[in-house]
Formats: structure tokens, C-alpha cells, sequence
């Protein structure tokens, strides 16, 4: 799904995703993300550090692999940079940053292998993983893992696949905040034309995506969140809509009093 020249000959990747049996092309496997490998041999690492690696080019590359050989990797992310610096003529400034980089990198790979993970068979678009991994960066399989709605508005995270997530890592199915996050996704996604919900109808909406779900509770929660407004009609009805639509209808109905009251 990328194109070809974001890949250097020379480097070797790891390539996340599943295999697949086109009608038109055979048996294949369908990449999702990727990521830089670790190099084994001295041209690989030579490419790797050259192109990881601020300031180093290829002769400083091929200094350092001569101090340490197969273990420059290690060397540079792990010892110490005075003695790295001095030992492979490299300045030591360049030494520093390019541990740096290393560890950010080794740490990015590990993350997106487990994102991976996470979003694997559950319909979550290839798109996804670059945000989350720009929004939180190494723990962004912790927060996903501990509040799967916090996908919720980043692309592809809609509410049941954020749901389908919660449940498949064995979250509370009765927690409070799955009903008031279920009762603000069908207020939001309701397509019956009207900006309110009777709360009648709401409620057993809610219980057909969450059964044994508390309207009350969860209306109180997401209210209080600022998810949902609530209102009450001349009848004593009570209706509910979900933020934002229920703002907007104010300030349409704001403007058209103020035109209406014009000439």
C-alpha cells in the first residue's frame, strides 16, 4: 500500500500483514505495515546507519563497524558514547544522536509489531497504526489495551470495532462507561432525521447493542462527560441528542431568529 521509493536497496524490512488467495494472482501475502529490520552483515548495517543516522555517511559507518563489527547495533544504543567516540574516530556528538535514533527506532519497530497485534482481523484500516503511533508513541499499545475507546475519531475507529476490541481483551462488558460511550455513538449515528432521541427509544436501542445497559446511568455519565445533552418537551418527554448535533441546532435556530427579527 506504499510506494516503492520509500524502500533502500540494500536494507532489509519486516513486513506485518496476512496472506491472502487472489482469484487473479495466486496465493500472496498482503503487507499492512512495515518497519526496518536489523541488519546482520557489514554492507546491511553500513545502509541501515546511513540512513537511519543523522551525520553518518558511509565512511563513518564503516569506522564504526570496524571498532565493533557485528555488534556496532548494541555498541552505539547501549555503551558508552565517550569510549565509542574515541575508539572509532567518530565525533562523539554524531555518536550521541545516532544512539538516539536507534533506540527511538528499536523502540517504534517493537510498537508497531504489537499494534499489529491488536488490530489484526478486527477491521481496523492500515491507516490507523501510523496515527496512534504519532499520538502516543511506544505506549500506544498500553492505552489501546487499556481503554480501546480511546480510538474513538482517529480514522477507522468507529464504536462497534472499538467495542468488538474492549470485549475481545476480556474488559468489563457492565462497565459504566461502554453504555454512556454506546448511548453517545447511536445518538450520533442515528439517521432517523430529528436532532433528539425520545429517551424511551434511546433506551432500548441501547439495550440491543449492550444488554442489561442502564439508560439512566449511562445518559448521567455522558452528560456529565459533555457527550449528550439532555432535555425534557412541554409533555414531560424526555429527549436526548448527542453534543454537538443539539449545538448546532441552537445556533441554526439562534441565526433564524436573528434574520426573522431583521427587515
Amino acid at each position: 500500500p506504499g510506494p516503492a521509493d520509500q524502500f533502500t536497496r540494500g536494507i532489509q524490512y519486516r513486513f506485518m500483514g496476512r496472506w491472502e488467495d487472489d482469484p487473479r494472482r495466486g496465493f500472496r501475502f498482503r503487507y499492512t505495515t512495515h518497519a526496518m529490520h536489523q541488519p546482520a552483515g557489514k554492507a546491511g548495517l553500513v545502509r541501515y546507519l546511513t540512513q537511519l543516522c543523522d551525520d553518518i555517511g558511509e565512511k563513518r559507518a564503516e569506522k564504526l563497524w570496524s571498532a565493533y563489527g557485528p555488534e556496532t547495533l548494541n555498541q552505539l544504543r547501549n555503551g558508552e558514547p565517550e569510549s565509542t567516540a574515541e575508539r572509532s574516530g567518530v565525533p562523539l556528538s554524531v555518536v550521541i544522536a545516532a544512539g538516539k535514533s536507534l533506540r527511538e527506532n528499536a523502540a517504534e519497530e517493537a510498537t508497531r509489531v504489537d499494534l499489529y497485534d491488536l488490530f489484526a482481523g478486527r477491521g481496523f484500516p492500515s491507516k490507523l497504526l501510523p496515527r496512534v503511533v504519532q499520538k502516543w508513541g511506544a505506549k500506544a499499545p498500553a492505552v489501546i489495551r487499556r481503554n480501546p475507546f480511546a480510538l474513538l475519531g482517529l480514522p477507522g475507529g468507529g464504536f462497534r470495532r472499538c467495542d468488538k476490541m474492549y470485549l475481545d481483551l476480556g474488559l468489563p462488558p457492565a462497565a459504566l462507561k461502554r453504555s454512556a460511550l454506546g448511548l453517545w455513538d447511536l445518538l450520533r449515528t442515528d439517521r432517523n432525521g430529528n436532532t433528539w432521541l425520545p429517551a424511551e427509544r434511546a433506551a432500548a436501542e441501547l439495550k440491543d447493542r449492550i444488554p442489561g445497559s442502564d439508560l439512566l446511568a449511562a445518559a448521567r455519565l455522558a452528560v456529565r462527560g459533555k457527550l449528550v445533552r439532555a432535555r425534557r418537551d412541554r409533555g414531560g418527554v424526555v429527549h436526548l441528542a448527542e453534543a454537538r448535533r443539539a449545538f448546532s441546532e441552537e445556533l441554526a435556530a439562534a441565526h433564524l431568529s436573528r434574520l426573522m427579527a431583521g427587515e
